[in-house]
């Protein structure tokens, strides 16, 4: 027929063969046509005048390179263009937050003295109230049982609350008092690390905060001062050292406990048993005197200290509650160091007594 191209019938004729033979078609490589063999029939390719052999591996290595080349063609994407900000990584000096909190503290105190603001007006009357914070983590024997670390002081900002009722429930500083806790256990936990550098080992994320009032604290120190006497003569009955860890007064106290037992003792004569029922109870006395194991009971040892403790301590605050904002524009509160002569050093609250 006219017009036909006889090179383009033969190549036609070629390419029906085949596809008639299994041979797929088709690809392109630098504008040539190249027939892929099939293993079925392992025809590599069609020679011809405009027909060169490709393999199947030459065909995917040239379209991984063009793949290669458009996307080294394109532009990385911006990250902001010319003069964007970097972003930065910051570290929050605790030692200077903690200073600025005892500054705003001192501020605080001398407001509320100038405005006749106190907390002997009772705890639902708007004013400055004043906490102790305490510190504990199971996970570490220097802090398995509260350790008291830091005075908070929280003060009311909003104005005379008797003629707006909605003003008034939001005076309560107990409510704002567990959200000043959470926003300030930085400096608390700095107040814990400054008394006693070797906390510093301890991770912050494994601490637990809690409060109670500062007036009710001197309970705490009082009980503490009389368990001070009896501490030493634990220590010699459980056979341990002075500031012995928790672990190694439990261990003490059951070797005790086990070697004294009714039981073990039932085949001794009547006054050997008398002699090792008398020790038995002093050890349990004495046990108990140190705290019990520190932290190894339910309830802590610490907040047993002192009559009705269950009324007035916190327990844990809780670090993962939403803060609600709106409160913060009414009340303030800062933090600073408890003096040296009214806090228990960790051997004193954890083992019962004073350190020496």
């Amino acid at each position: 027929m006219l017009g036909r191209n006889p090179q383009g019938m033969r190549r036609a004729g070629l390419l029906g063969a085949l596809v008639a033979l299994g041979v797929v078609p088709y690809a392109r490589a630098g504008g040539m046509p190249c027939f892929v063999g099939t293993a079925r029939v392992g025809v590599r390719g069609a020679r011809g005048p405009s027909c060169c052999p490709v393999r199947t591996r030459d065909v995917a290595l040239a379209a991984a390179k063009t793949k290669t080349k458009t996307k080294q063609g394109k532009a990385a994407p911006s990250s902001g263009g010319f003069g964007a900000k970097k972003a930065v990584t910051t570290t929050v000096d605790a030692a200077a937050l903690l200073r600025k909190s005892m500054d705003l503290y001192d501020a605080i105190e001398r407001e509320s003295a100038v405005a006749g603001l106190d907390d002997e007006d009772g705890e639902d009357a708007p004013g400055l109230r004043e906490y102790v914070v305490c510190v504990r983590s199971k996970a570490h024997d220097a802090v398995n049982d509260w350790v008291p670390a830091a005075c908070m002081c929280v003060a009311w900002q909003g104005g005379d609350v008797s003629e707006n009722p909605l003003l008034r429930g939001m005076a309560d500083c107990s409510l704002f008092a567990p959200i000043a806790a959470k926003l300030h256990c930085r400096e608390v936990w700095e107040s814990a690390c400054q008394a006693a550098p070797s906390l510093r080992k301890i991770s912050r994320n494994s601490i637990e905060y809690a409060y109670e009032p500062l007036d009710n604290f001197g309970a705490v120190l009082e009980e503490v001062d009389a368990k001070g006497a009896s501490t030493s003569k634990a220590y010699q009955v459980l056979g341990v050292a002075k500031g012995a860890s928790a672990a190694e007064i439990k261990s003490a106290h059951r070797k005790l406990i086990v070697s004294l037992h009714p039981d073990a003792v039932a085949a001794l004569p009547a006054e050997e048993q008398a002699e090792a029922r008398k020790k038995f109870e002093e050890v349990q006395a004495a046990y108990e005197s140190l705290g019990g194991g520190a932290g190894d009971s339910v309830e802590s040892w610490y907040e047993n200290l002192g009559s009705g403790r269950a009324d007035y301590f916190s327990g844990p605050v809780d670090l993962t509650k939403p803060i609600d904002g709106s409160i913060l524009d009414y009340w303030t509160a800062a933090v600073c160091p408890l003096d040296a002569e009214v806090r228990p050093s960790p051997t004193c609250v954890l083992r019962g007594g004073p350190a020496s």
